[in-house]
């Protein structure tokens, strides 16, 4: 049946051969009639989409060498049928042959000729190019004379400039110096006249001019300003010192603290009649007393928006209060002793307390205490400071030692000690890395002022003083002038000190 009865017995033999290899798989065919009879004969089965060989006495039996036996094919059956064009092919190839000799000898005789004509070229470029090399070598021993000439005509011109230029700039570096010099004995003039005029009845001309003078120092360039600075700036801190202060808060019993709200125009004050105050920068009381301690109030602290105030107690508490007076919540109740310092946090959510029960307390806004107190001191906390983070907190205590807490109440490194008596006052430098503590040793340590406050001092004092709301009117119209443009851009403008 796969030999002699088979419809087309090398093309059935040939798909057996396939299917049994199986690479690639054969793929079965409903209407290949050479795949139907091999399915019919039992020899191969579908499986999936591909045909396999039915089973392994199939395989073992019509093996590859059974296949090579029953293909009725050898070398001549294979390409007998392909004789006439072979024999085309092989005619054409010898006459090709024939052709392609004779175009070689052809190809031979012409390249004989090329290289005999390209090696009569060369020599004629070869006769060419001397002579044009002699040529050029002439021509470039002509140009370099030319080109050396040049620059030394050049550098003559140059070195004259170079001349020329130093000569001017020198000059130039003179006048300046001469100038310098000229304003930097102007101004240590007009600081001695400050002083002399300040013990006499034209202190307030002394004033005047040593605003003026410190007017003219900011903006003189960096160099020139440090010749000048400490002369004309001690002037203007004794001119702060010589006036005598005109707004003095009168309270009704001791004032035990203040403080100042965040925008610098109220004064908070804690006192010894149980009372906490409010007052503006005239001096004058805003409001009535906040009533609710029931024992002298000793610290008092605004909130970083300057809408809360904060205040500590002899009764132990803590309270909260508004700007009209009026109690926020209840007292914050846990220490044991007198509370002798607070501080909001820079975010104000949180609230630090000192007491004289030896510890650090923590509250939230409802007075609820946060975590345990932090134990530590063996005596009253006497000051405590939020950094400006907001992430440590500093306690100064009368064991005489400062002492830094995270806000778990866990003390960070070692006590500072060195104060040789109790710690009344801590505060930490704006970028959070130094701290200073002031003791009852009469000293201040750092542990790890300045012209600007005087000059705003000086021109406070004189805000409403007739030399500076008209300035023509006084006996030197010029440097009153020049200090009030000096107050209306440092001090009213609140420009940067020093940014020019």
């Amino acid at each position: 049946m796969l030999t002699k009865r088979a419809p087309k017995p090398v093309a059935l033999l040939k798909t057996y051969r396939d299917v049994r290899r199986g690479r690639p798989p054969v793929v079965d065919e409903e209407r290949s009639l050479i795949k139907s009879h091999l399915k019919l004969l039992g020899v191969v089965k579908r499986e999936g989409k591909a045909l396999q060989v039915r089973n392994r006495v199939y395989r073992q039996v019509f093996d590859r060498q059974w296949i090579k036996e029953h293909l009725p094919e050898n070398l001549w059956q294979r390409i007998k049928p392909a004789m006439p064009i072979i024999a085309v092919l092989l005619a054409a190839f010898i006459g090709m042959a024939g052709v392609a000799g004779y175009a070689f000898q052809q190809r031979s005789v012409a390249q004989d000729a090329l290289v005999i004509r390209q090696h009569q070229i060369a020599e004629q470029q070869t006769r060419e190019t001397k002579k044009q090399a002699k040529i050029a070598t002439k021509t470039q021993f002509a140009n370099n004379q030319r080109e050396e000439l040049d620059e030394q005509r050049r550098n003559a011109g140059t070195q004259m400039e170079r001349t020329q230029k130093h000569s001017i700039q020198l000059a130039e570096d003179q006048r300046q110096s001469a100038t310098q010099k000229i304003l930097v004995a102007k101004l240590r003039g007009k600081a001695a006249v400050v002083l002399d005029r300040l013990p006499t009845a034209r202190a307030v001309d002394g004033m005047v001019m040593a605003i003026q003078a410190m007017g003219e120092v900011i903006w003189q360039k960096p160099e020139m300003a440090k010749q000048v600075l400490t002369p004309v700036q001690s002037s203007l801190l004794a001119a702060v010192q010589s006036v005598k202060e005109q707004n003095l808060i009168t309270n009704v019993a001791d004032v035990i603290s203040v403080a100042f709200s965040p925008d610098g125009q109220t004064i908070a004050s804690g006192s010894y009649d149980n009372m906490v105050r409010l007052w503006d920068l005239q001096g004058q009381p805003i409001g009535q007393p906040f009533q609710g301690h029931t024992n002298a109030v000793f610290p008092v602290a605004f909130s970083p928006d300057g809408k809360t105030i904060a205040s500590g107690s002899a009764d132990n508490t803590v309270r909260l209060w508004d700007l009209q007076g009026q109690p926020i919540g209840q007292p914050f109740q846990g220490h044991t002793s007198w509370v002798t310092s607070v501080a909001f946090s820079p975010d104000g959510q949180t609230i630090a307390s000192g007491s004289w029960d030896n510890t650090v307390r923590l509250w939230d806004l409802q007075g609820q205490p946060i975590g345990q107190p932090f134990q530590g001191h063996t005596n009253a906390v006497f000051s405590v400071a939020f950094s400006p983070d907001g992430k440590t907190i500093a306690s100064g205590s009368l064991d005489n030692t400062l002492r830094l807490w995270d806000l778990q109440g866990q003390p960070i490194g070692q006590l500072f000690q060195g104060h040789t008596n109790a710690v009344i006052s801590v505060a930490f430098s704006p970028d959070g890395q130094t701290i200073a503590s002031g003791s009852w040793d009469k000293t201040v340590r750092l542990w790890k002022g300045n012209w600007q406050g005087w000059l705003q001092a000086a021109c406070n004092h004189l805000r409403f003083h007739p030399v500076l709301q008209k300035p023509e009117s006084s006996s030197e119209p010029l440097v009153a002038a020049a200090a009030r443009q000096t107050y209306e851009e440092q001090v009213w403008g609140k420009l940067n000190f020093g940014s020019r």
